[in-house]
């Protein structure tokens, strides 16, 4: 149980719209094969390159603190 709680704690510091991309990328590439998997991924990829997430990782990176993600 604590390992599946620093799991959650981890993914829960993640980038919303990411975890949403892969989580919808790996769902339908289990239920309709990796193609479809990829090409679910290949949608999401311009939101996600565009979001103020995005942003945020970049620039938290460039000033050496901690990304405040808020799914936009």
């Amino acid at each position: 149980m604590k390992e599946a709680e620093a799991f959650a704690m981890a993914l829960a510091k993640r980038p919303p719209l990411a975890v949403a991309a892969v989580l919808s990328g790996m769902n339908v590439g289990l239920e309709k094969g990796i193609e479809e998997g990829l090409r679910k991924d290949s949608e999401w990829a311009p939101k996600i390159i565009s979001s103020k997430d995005a942003m945020e990782g970049m620039t938290a990176f460039l000033e050496k603190r901690a990304p405040v993600f808020k799914g936009e």
